[in-house]
């Protein structure tokens, strides 16, 4: 693969064809169980957030995902490169599906709270974690993110 980079006002870039090498080495290296449900395009598109994450060099750092959806980026993330998830989301159906796909593929690390904000949790180390809440306005915010933010030092 060439790496060619281009220098402009101190940034640098990849020409797309080297970007588009690297997402593909990308989804070959996933396991294709993690890719139930979702169509070429939606691969796609979680692979490109995951090179820019990867290029990031996040470290060991834990990810909010606030409207989660079914956690299809997010079983990812936390499955394959072990960095702990908490997903939020208001329709308890979709954190259900996030679950149930996240225990077929690697059960032992989901911490599920089926109550509201308020519920607790037990300490162990798990890379999943989710919250049913709906966030209607800057307040609701705020205090879910400084729930997930408690979750992330249980």
């Amino acid at each position: 693969m060439m790496n060619n980079k281009i220098q402009l006002n101190n940034n640098e870039f990849k020409y797309y064809k080297d970007i588009e090498n690297e997402v593909e080495n990308i989804i070959n290296d996933i396991p294709k169980g993690y890719f139930i449900g979702l169509n070429n395009e939606q691969i796609n598109i979680i692979c490109s957030v995951l090179y820019y994450l990867i290029n990031k060099k996040i470290g060991n750092k834990i990810f909010i995902d606030i409207g989660s959806g079914k956690g299809y980026i997010d079983r990812i993330i936390s499955s394959i490169y072990k960095i702990p998830i908490i997903c939020i989301d208001e329709i308890k159906e979709r954190l259900n599906s996030t679950i149930k796909l996240q225990k077929l593929l690697n059960d032992d690390k989901i911490k599920f709270l089926d109550d509201t904000i308020n519920g607790k949790l037990n300490k162990n180390l798990m890379l999943i974690k989710t919250i049913q809440y709906k966030i209607k306005n800057d307040k609701d915010f705020k205090i879910i993110l400084n729930k997930g933010f408690e979750f992330a030092n249980d």
